[in-house]
């Protein structure tokens, strides 16, 4: 399949066009012959999809199994020592406020302490840690509790679009799902809630808040990050701070072919991490070459004026660091 895909091909994976590598004079001896070109160039790629996506089950299935032993064993490792991690903390609280036999006797008792509940960054909160706070505030708005002439209240802070901790089991559809349990508890209560939106901004400029606004002033993609159903509307208490966006064309993966030496070295320079970090890397030298006023300022740019944030430390820092570097940046 290998050699069928290197011959039939481009270095990119894709099929190459026919009038490009059939002359004139073939095609018009077999007409068919670019539909067939194309047709056989098809099932290569369809072939070849295929065995990627059984050779990525392989692997899942291998990873897994691997987890599997590591997650039993690391179990067995805290059972016998007694210890409990975080999560066990979360879950066997839940499991023990649910308990028919105990959970109603400790909420009484916590219910004699508790008059004020705050969550912050409840946008990274779990649903089992949110099952925590429910069952901790049934009697907040019941009138059945045990600090009556006390006003209770629950105040939670966050901000579905800054979720990132998922892989903690945050979920930010508890959040509104909460919002809406609380709203509707306090209401039957004949108690006072407010949903209150914080619009104004401390950090970021005009420009930019207003580029946010308009990416996500469709519905169908603000469905992605809030369950808000009005629009965003950002404001900055720094209206008069210079700001700019500029939006850079998408890179994608290229293919790159591997030498069948493994002695031999492979060429990353097309990866699309190296890619984008050559052109942070000329831009700010451009930027610095040419002397860039800095708006606001009134003096050229200088190397400590340029902060690049990233969503994570992976390889593209390494690139931009290695591509700063080597233009003595």
């Amino acid at each position: 399949l290998r050699l069928l895909a290197k011959a039939f091909l481009k270095a990119d994976g894709d099929p190459y066009e026919p009038p490009k590598i059939f002359k004139k004079a073939l095609v018009d001896r077999l007409p068919d012959l670019p539909e067939r070109y194309l047709a056989t160039a098809k099932a290569i790629l369809d072939v070849s999809d295929r065995l990627a996506l059984f050779r990525m089950l392989e692997g899942t299935a291998a990873a897994l199994t691997v987890a599997g032993w590591l997650i039993a064993r690391y179990e067995q490792l805290k059972r016998g020592r007694g210890f409990l991690d975080f999560n066990d903390l979360i879950t066997r609280t839940v499991s023990l406020l649910s308990r028919p036999d105990a959970g109603p006797w400790v909420q009484f008792k916590l219910d004699q302490g508790i008059d004020h509940i705050l969550l912050d960054e409840a946008q990274d909160t779990s649903p089992d840690q949110w099952e925590v706070v429910k069952k901790l505030t049934e009697e907040f708005f019941a009138g059945l509790g045990q600090r009556e002439a006390v006003t209770r209240t629950v105040f939670a802070v966050g901000d579905e679009k800054q979720s990132i901790y998922s892989f903690q089991g945050a979920a930010p559809d508890s959040f509104a799902e909460s919002r809406q349990l609380f709203a509707g508890r306090v209401r039957d209560a004949e108690a006072a809630f407010a949903n209150l939106k914080l619009t104004w901004s401390f950090r970021s400029s005009d420009d930019v808040l207003a580029a946010v606004d308009r990416v996500f002033a469709e519905p169908g993609v603000r469905r992605g990050i809030s369950h808000d159903p009005d629009p965003l509307s950002h404001k900055a208490i720094r209206n008069d701070a210079p700001g700019y966006v500029e939006v850079w064309p998408s890179v994608g993966a290229e293919m790159v072919e591997e030498p069948d030496d493994w002695t031999l070295p492979v060429n990353h320079a097309s990866a699309p991490a190296v890619r984008v970090a050559e052109h942070v890397a000329t831009t700010i030298q451009t930027w610095l070459k040419q002397g860039e006023v800095t708006e606001g300022k009134g003096r050229k740019l200088t190397a400590g004026d340029i902060l690049v944030l990233v969503r994570k430390r992976d390889r593209f820092v390494h690139a931009l660091s290695r591509s700063l570097k080597n233009r003595q940046i």
